[in-house]
């Protein structure tokens, strides 16, 4: 992180940031930059000092969309180099990390496969809508909890209760669920009915 920048007129602040890598860089594969003002990640790779940009305002992060991947090789604005995401791509691509690095291979190599199968653990929220409960019968109570979630619900079909890393941890279609022994954060109670999802923020203790 950069404590301190010159000031614009001197350098331009992107350019300024990769001096900084430059200066403390140990041959490492790759120097990133994020730019949050503008949603865009600068970056190199060592094989290639040219500056490639992946700008965030321009993606469809609609769940319905499906997951890319990108070789940082490749430029970032041609649509045929991102790939569709599968798990077999995600092994080849940790296992290939591991062959080529030895302390890589010493951090990673025993629990490369349990790595690259974490995506899967993931879920998409399609969108935080608050629902009036008077309007579609549905009352998810209480809020927040210590213990127990209680659903009101008529024609529920399902319940899942995701993390805020998207990661379920909970599926089924009970109305009264055991939450204890979950830590305590935000989660969301996505519920099935009628062929339609609604989601429901909840504050454990």
């Amino acid at each position: 992180m950069v404590n301190s920048y010159p000031g614009s007129g001197v350098i331009p602040m992107i350019d300024y940031s990769f001096q900084v890598l430059d200066s403390v860089w140990e041959n490492t594969k790759w120097q990133l930059v994020y730019d949050l003002d503008n949603l865009t990640i600068q970056y190199r790779i060592l094989s290639d000092a040219t500056i490639r940009t992946l700008d965030f305002s321009t993606f469809d992060f609609n769940c319905d969309s499906g997951t890319k991947l990108l070789e940082l090789g490749d430029d970032p604005a041609v649509g045929a180099n991102w790939k569709d995401y599968s798990t077999a791509l995600n092994i080849t691509l940790i296992n290939t990390v591991c062959s080529v690095s030895s302390f890589v291979n010493s951090i990673l190599g025993a629990e490369a496969d349990d790595i690259a199968v974490y995506p899967e653990s993931a879920s998409c929220l399609i969108s935080i809508i608050p629902v009036e409960p008077d309007r579609e019968g549905i009352h998810v109570y209480p809020n927040p909890t210590s213990g127990y979630i209680f659903i009101e619900c008529d024609d529920l079909q399902s319940v899942e209760i995701l993390n805020q890393m998207g990661q379920l941890v909970y599926t089924g279609n009970a109305s009264a669920i055991n939450i204890e022994s979950l830590p305590a954060g935000i989660y969301f109670v996505r519920l099935r009915k009628n062929k339609s999802n609604f989601v429901h923020k909840v504050i454990k203790e």
